[in-house]
């Protein structure tokens, strides 16, 4: 059974997770932020936090992962698909160059 938190639930759980970014604790805001994913929140704050530490971390099978939920998930769904295509061009740019 899905559990759904309350949109005051998971504001104050995206307020944490940006403290602990502020701390460059990534792993702990992730955990938080996750915790929104599952309870398959709308807020768009949830995935652009996600996605920032996802950039960071270059760990870009995650960063898609939380890319296409956003699309299915919010409303700003067609910035997250333009932000996709834009991350995947640029990683095959990189995997590219690194080849040579």
């Amino acid at each position: 059974m899905l559990k759904f938190n309350s949109p005051d639930k998971t504001r104050a759980n995206e307020l944490k997770a940006l403290f602990f970014i502020e701390k460059n604790l990534l792993a702990d805001a992730e955990e938080i932020l996750i915790g929104n994913l599952k309870s398959q929140t709308e807020s768009p704050l949830t995935y652009d936090l996600l996605i920032g530490i996802y950039e960071k971390t270059r760990n870009y099978p995650l960063l898609i992962s939380v890319l296409n939920s956003g699309i299915r998930r919010t409303a700003k769904r067609k910035f997250y698909r333009k932000l996709k295509k834009q991350i995947i061009i640029s990683k095959l740019r990189e995997d590219i160059s690194s080849v040579n």
